[in-house]
């Protein structure tokens, strides 16, 4: 199967869990850079988007926070997700936004319609502005994390301490900038 097919599908899968937005941005990255993936193989995700949730909930529970706050969250999962990219591990594409006049200046589509979904599997329960970690959940982000290198398992609980310890949109917005500010340089 080729990427364009794969990707074809993950868009068809979230229309099947109700995501229109989250089809729709699969939909425009392939219209985008169709030649690209018509010609790529399908690719084996070494985190899906489940995982990215959970391994990122993790993390906070690693810091002993069973209750984390929405848009912290958001933060974190994006932080881990340029983690886990930059440790060249292969992760399911959530399409972050970054949008600063929302309550949730980094907002992923894909990853709301998958916290829905985890939730009505019992693996969390998700409020409008807090996500815990139930009893299903809590095994499995933390067999997730026991499943990766401990450098790159500590380096994500580090990078989610920090991010747990801003308390404002304001703090947490600089933070962010001032990450993707280091990335630029070390390039």
């Amino acid at each position: 199967m080729s990427r364009a097919k794969q990707l074809l599908k993950e868009a068809i899968d979230e229309l099947k869990k109700g995501s229109i937005l989250a089809s729709q941005m699969i939909l425009e990255d392939l219209y985008n850079n169709f030649e690209k993936y018509l010609n790529q193989e399908d690719i084996n995700y070494d985190f899906t988007l489940d995982n990215l949730i959970l391994l990122t909930l993790g993390a906070f529970l690693q810091l002993k926070q069973e209750i984390v706050a929405k848009q912290k969250f958001y933060v974190s999962s994006f932080l881990v997700y340029d983690i886990l990219i930059s440790n060249k591990l292969t992760v399911q594409n959530p399409y972050f936004k970054y949008i600063k006049a929302k309550r949730y200046f980094i907002f992923s589509e894909r990853i709301e319609n998958r916290i829905k979904n985890l939730a009505y599997n019992g693996f969390l329960f998700s409020g409008e502005q807090k996500i815990i970690l139930l009893d299903k959940g809590k095994m499995e982000s933390i067999n997730l994390l026991k499943s990766i290198d401990k450098h790159l398992s500590d380096q994500i609980i580090k990078i989610v301490g920090e991010v747990s310890y801003l308390n404002s949109k304001k703090e947490l917005m600089r933070y962010v900038e001032q990450y993707l500010a280091n990335l630029l340089n070390r390039k």
